[in-house]
């Protein structure tokens, strides 16, 4: 199946599938191009390739995209959901809504706010406005969010390569990692580490039970810091003075505390320069 819709304003792609691949990428202008095929050869699959639909809504000011795949009873019954792969080229700055049981989600190019729920899918974004994740076991990789970012998962590792807005994370037992952070960041998890390699002002609040925590604090910034581990070990290579840079308020306001994990607190490698 494949169609062609010609958009006006701000346009906003929402998609539905049980399983299969979502794979979407901006940069098409003025229109919105959906293509939709089996992800696996059998005829549950053909049939919801078939039967999926894909239809325009026009709203003041704007246009939707709903691509929606129905569940057949038949291998819903037998345990075994029908897979269907979503491809879209959409405009610069679309906004993404996806929902979906099992399904990988990539989003490539530049998008406006993004809403994506899997159960145990991968998600990949490269560059949008707004994030909200939510994924029970899929990994979630989100290259730059321009604003703010909001991710649950249970055993799935979480990346965030550049968050210029806030940033909270929470996590069981999967990992997390963010290369930089240039606002608030809170992030929790139960058994998995936690990385922050680059933060600079607002309030770090860092949670974890038995994971480790590792944070990079970028040259320039001065810190107010409360770290405790209540078994593991706390350690800082940072230079600890009682008054802030000045006489003015500390940048950068971390909280860290771990039940069993260990925390270290390091300069960062290598950062921008700080905006005055």
């Amino acid at each position: 199946m494949n169609k062609t819709f010609e958009t006006t304003g701000e346009v906003s792609v929402e998609v539905r599938v049980s399983a299969g691949r979502i794979d979407i990428e901006s940069g098409e202008e003025g229109r919105v191009v959906v293509e939709v095929t089996p992800g696996r050869d059998d005829e549950g699959s053909r049939s919801a390739a078939r039967d999926t639909r894909v239809e325009i809504r026009r709203e003041a000011g704007g246009t939707v995209i709903e691509i929606e795949t129905p569940r057949s009873w038949l291998t819903h019954t037998l345990g075994r959901d029908p897979q269907v792969h979503v491809r879209a080229r959409v405009p610069d700055d679309a906004s993404l809504r996806c929902s979906a049981s099992s399904a990988h989600v990539t989003g490539r190019g530049r998008f406006g706010s993004v809403d994506i729920k899997t159960a145990s899918g991968h998600i990949s974004v490269e560059n949008c406005r707004l994030a909200t994740i939510k994924s029970a076991s899929g990994d979630v990789h989100l290259e730059h969010v321009a604003k703010d970012s909001k991710v649950q998962t249970a055993s799935g590792d979480v990346v965030l390569k550049r968050v210029d807005g806030s940033a909270k994370v929470q996590s069981a037992s999967g990992d997390v990692k963010i290369h930089e952070g240039r606002s608030d960041v809170k992030v929790q998890t139960a058994s998995g580490d936690q990385s922050i390699g680059a933060i600079s002002r607002g309030t770090a609040r860092l949670q974890s039970a038995s994971g480790d925590v590792e944070v990079g604090v970028a040259r320039g910034s001065s810190i107010w810091m409360d770290a405790n581990s209540l078994s593991g070990e706390t350690t800082s290579d940072l230079d600890v003075t009682n008054a802030p840079d000045d006489g003015a308020a500390p940048r950068l306001e971390l909280h860290a505390t771990a039940m069993s994990g260990d925390i270290h607190i390091t300069r960062a490698a290598a950062s921008q320069p700080i905006e005055r």
